[in-house]
């Protein structure tokens, strides 16, 4: 037998939390106290766990669309 679980259903929220502010699946791992290789595991265990993953990327990818798109409209330095 291996070790019981840390996973907790909440992790879900926290995932779409983090990664709605552009940090990717390795960076969120980190913010809610796990190896990226646990968050990955996760994923495939608990099928709730994957789909607010899946969902987060999406997220993730906005929040940085959203950033370049402002940047060019508005001429940001960063993005010269």
């Amino acid at each position: 037998m291996g070790r019981p679980t840390t996973y907790k259903p909440e992790y879900c929220e926290k995932v779409k939390a983090y990664m709605s502010q552009g940090y990717s699946k390795e960076a969120t791992a980190s913010e809610i106290g796990i190896h990226r290789a646990t968050l990955y595991k996760w994923a495939n265990k608990f099928p709730e766990f994957g789909d607010a993953i899946k969902r987060a990327e999406g997220l993730s990818l906005l929040f940085w669309e959203k950033l370049g798109i402002n940047g060019i409209i508005h001429g940001g330095s960063s993005f010269r």
